[in-house]
């Protein structure tokens, strides 16, 4: 039997057909307000934020020095970097966006601004423990929009885009982390620093693999006292009655004073419902945290390769102990906290604490780089990363490109290009730069922050497109230009499509993904074409997750055209970024 065919339903046409490359644009929500309004709402917020930020600072130095430090960050930590996942690994519920790791790094410092001779002994209750929580949120909050008020003296055009890309950096340093996943930094931190054991052995006695190993070690150890920590207390949180839960609660801790009965009955009549008396155990549960968080050096010494000798001289120079920032101005903390470089905290029995070891993946280029810094050898790291840099980008485009055609270090006339694949008629260009980006850059310093953006990203820019250029002119006029054609070690004649990309080492606050930026600050001239500048992190899995080559010729090439579109755009490879508070 033969069906007839069903006809097909015209289907309504919404509109012109916008090509996947176009875009559409929406009017700013505050295009119809003048420039100078804005301008006076900007300032005006900056001055009651700066008001608010030394009310706000002044209060969370007297908490602080109000409890027992070591109990009240394990809390901090415990609670607002953590998240329950199921066997599979999925997370059983979304976190707010709140307290996060940044937060953290702010608590620390500021316990460790309380000399040893003023640690308070009184525990911070549930609603304490509330009251820093969220006064860590609005101070962190009001440090960024006290900046405001910067816009009040600014007169020209130049001064508000120079003042838009420092706010762009210093929003970064402030509150942006993980630039590369747990798994791939430390994988990148031992294949960079492995070469370098000897050196590290001779200065600081002990390798830069052991070192990583210690830090791996920490942050392992931690994840798996806390989950020990809550799975025991399972029992009391499945509790269906007050009794059982105090049962259950005995089990767990057996050294309690009093007795179970007493408990209940305190429970009674105290708590309105099960729901309160659970909460008062959990309460009670943290003051067990701390113990979550410390580790002692010969417990370290079992489990890793490293003796407790070499482990007694290098974790105090990772460290740093109560009373440390007494002097330092806590206005520092937002853009340079000392515990970027120096997570551990050093205690008086010879053991540590720690509730950040996730700074070694945020920071691990600062802190393994900083233990070489008054020695002869940090000349030996900074050639080591130039060399991995390279090596890394071989690597990555021999095993994308297998039956392509490349070349290093190409000398032609008087430049020098780090890579060269040809791949087809296509022809990839790529430089490496390793340079490390200072702190003050980070900080916004406008004369260091325009030196790390033209070393790293406009200087290999133009490196390339002069690249380009020489090529287009050589196929135009090949006997003029011989001698170029046999500086290169295959045939360029037949390239139809150039490609052009920067690597670089460290993340530089997203700058590199935000070319744009670069042009409203007149770093560049406005004629200048830009080139795709991505960190080797990201790289690395953009050329994981593309499967064919035809796939990464198309993202290198549609990311070559989006660099030299007229558009202002925020992003970066992997990720949304915060976008910088808008001034004046």
């Amino acid at each position: 039997m033969i069906k007839k065919a069903r006809k097909r339903s015209k289907k309504k046409s919404f509109g012109p057909f916008i090509p996947h490359q176009s875009f559409v644009a929406l009017q700013h929500p505050l295009s119809e307000i003048p420039r100078e309004e804005l301008k006076k709402a900007c300032v005006a917020t900056g001055k009651q934020s700066e008001k608010d930020f030394q009310n706000l600072l002044s209060k969370i130095q007297e908490l602080f020095r109000s409890f027992e430090p070591l109990h009240l960050l394990s809390i901090l930590s415990a609670y607002g970097l953590s998240i329950s996942i199921t066997e599979s690994g999925k997370t059983k519920h979304k976190k707010p966006l709140s307290f996060s790791v940044p937060h953290a790094e702010l608590a620390q410092a500021f316990a460790l601004k309380t000399p040893k001779s003023d640690i308070a002994n009184k525990l911070a209750t549930p609603s304490d423990i509330q009251d820093i929580w969220d006064l860590l949120l609005s101070l962190n909050e009001s440090f960024s929009l006290k900046r405001f008020a910067l816009a009040e003296n600014m007169i020209s055009e130049e001064e508000r885009t120079t003042l838009m890309l420092q706010e762009h950096v210093r929003l970064h340093t402030q509150d942006v982390r993980n630039w590369s996943y747990y798994k791939s930094a430390f994988k990148l931190y031992n294949k960079l620093y492995a070469p370098l054991d000897n050196i590290y052995e001779k200065h600081i006695g002990i390798s830069a693999t052991n070192l990583i190993r210690i830090f791996k070690y920490i942050i392992e150890h931690i994840e798996k006292t806390t989950s020990q920590h809550w799975q025991r207390l399972r029992p009391v949180i499945k509790s269906k009655s007050i009794c059982h839960a105090v049962n259950n609660y005995y089990q767990i801790f057996p050294n309690l004073k009093g007795s179970a009965a007493e408990l209940i009955d305190f429970l009674n009549k105290k708590c309105k419902n099960l729901q309160a008396a659970k909460a008062f155990l959990m309460s009670h549960a943290d003051l067990y945290l701390p113990d979550c968080f410390i580790f002692s050096i010969p417990s370290i010494a079992k489990s890793l390769p490293v003796s407790e000798k070499q482990l007694s001289e290098v974790l105090p120079r990772l460290s740093l102990t109560f009373g440390d920032l007494a002097q330092e101005n806590p206005e520092h903390f937002f853009l340079d906290n000392p515990v970027w470089s120096k997570p551990l905290i050093q205690l008086q029995n010879g053991s540590f604490f720690c509730i950040l070891p996730i700074i070694f993946t945020n920071f691990g280029f600062r802190i393994i780089e900083q233990l070489l810094e008054d020695t002869k050898a940090r000349i030996d790291c900074s050639k080591r990363r130039a060399e991995f840099l390279e090596n890394e980008i071989v690597s990555l485009f021999i095993a994308a490109f297998p039956q392509a055609k490349y070349a290093l270090n190409i000398v032609w006339d008087e430049y020098e290009t780090d890579f060269l694949l040809k791949f087809e008629s296509v022809l990839l260009i790529v430089e490496a730069k390793s340079g490390s980006v200072s702190t003050p850059a980070l900080r916004g310093a406008p004369k260091r922050l325009r030196q790390h953006i033209k070393e790293l990203i406009i200087e290999p820019a133009q490196q390339s497109l002069r690249l380009e250029k020489k090529i287009f002119a050589a196929q135009s006029n090949p006997t003029e230009h011989s001698s170029f054609l046999k500086q290169i070690p295959f045939d360029i004649t037949d390239i139809k499509t150039i490609l052009k990309l920067s690597v670089t080492l460290e993340d530089f606050a997203d700058i590199q993904a935000n070319l744009s930026l670069l042009k409203e600050d007149n770093l560049v001239d406005q004629t200048f074409a830009p080139v795709p500048t991505i960190i080797l992190a990201d790289l690395d899995i953009v050329m994981d997750i593309l499967q064919t080559p035809a796939e990464k010729i198309h993202y290198l090439l549609r990311r070559n055209e989006l660099e030299n579109y007229r558009i202002k755009f925020y992003g970066s490879e992997l990720q949304v970024i915060p976008k910088p508070s808008g001034v004046g």
